[in-house]
């Protein structure tokens, strides 16, 4: 016991490595993945120009811009495509009455939306084509909800009736 116990107050060190480092670090070895299984990614969600200009530097598989304010999204969307990189907007996680336009708002970037509130999926579905991303703001929290949100997601699928 006393061994044990002399092993747990021991400080544990920590490192600290540089990004391209950690990077490294999360590759693959070779049969380390199942088959079938591709090479790792970095998919990073931003939420200001100054952090977009960092990732955009990192050169990720794909970017999701999660701004507060919705309407200086343009500028950033056309920079990440610019890049050529993979870009996707976030919406809100609460709507509030009165805020029904920003489903038609986020269609007009051309580009995949991440999905958080079920009633704006429901509105991106009705008048929208671009691919829906949904996150765990969706709140698949039971079985039902978890079957509702897989049956819209489903390719040609009909709102589901409840």
């Amino acid at each position: 016991m006393e061994a044990l116990a002399a092993l747990q107050s021991e400080p544990k060190p920590i490192a600290v490595l540089s990004y391209l480092e950690a990077v490294r670090r999360l590759q693959p070895r070779s049969g380390a993945l199942p088959a079938g299984r591709g090479k790792a990614q970095l998919h990073l969600l931003v939420r200001t120009p100054e952090q977009l200009s960092a990732a955009l530097a990192a050169r990720p598989a794909s970017v999701t811009l999660d701004y507060l304010d919705l309407y200086g999204l343009k500028p950033s969307v056309d920079l990440v495509k610019r890049s050529g990189l993979t870009v996707r907007v976030a919406s809100p996680r609460v709507l509030k009455p009165g805020e029904e336009k920003i489903a038609a708002h986020l269609a007009r970037f051309e580009c995949p939306i991440l999905v958080r509130p079920a009633g704006l999926l429901r509105s991106l579905r009705e008048s929208c084509e671009a691919e829906l991303v949904g996150d765990f703001s969706l709140n698949a929290a039971n079985a039902i909800s978890a079957n509702l949100l897989l049956a819209w997601a489903s390719p040609g699928s009909r709102q589901p009736t409840t």
